[in-house]
């Protein structure tokens, strides 16, 4: 019997929730199967013309550091794109046509309104079924 997901993709921040979420995609695919993990950059805003004048830099820093965070995930492919979250992972998800998506939910409903949620926006318009993984709650 062929096991369930053979390719799963994992939306990652950096998050408590997000961890979770690799934690649960590895679980999942049990050592069998593609992990490929997601995190999206995204420029800083601009605010009265103020803005870091070398966002090449920032860019490279964010690369890095989710290389390093890669690195603690063996076998599984880092995919570091630039932009929108939502439009960015649509697209990918789109052309790479993965059996599942993961991804993490934060309990602030606060920010989620405020910000909104990738979360959210994937579980709405999602080319293939979406798990979320809910991240514990700090001191449990």
């Amino acid at each position: 019997m062929a096991p369930p997901y053979a390719h799963i993709a994992c939306c990652y921040d950096g998050s408590t929730a997000s961890e979770a979420a690799v934690a649960e995609a590895r679980r999942l695919l049990g050592g069998g199967g593609a992990l490929s993990v997601i995190h999206v950059h995204h420029d800083p805003p601009l605010y009265g013309g103020m803005y870091d004048p070398d966002l090449g830099a920032v860019r490279e820093a964010a690369r890095r550091w989710f290389a390093g965070k890669a690195a603690g995930w063996p076998g599984a492919e880092a995919v570091f794109l630039e932009g929108a979250a939502t439009v960015e992972i649509d697209a990918w998800l789109e052309r790479e046509r993965p059996d599942l998506v993961v991804a993490g939910v934060h309990h602030g409903a606060a920010r989620r309104a405020v910000l909104g949620s990738v979360t959210n926006h994937l579980v709405q318009h999602a080319t293939c079924p979406v798990l979320v993984v809910r991240a514990e709650a700090e001191g449990s």
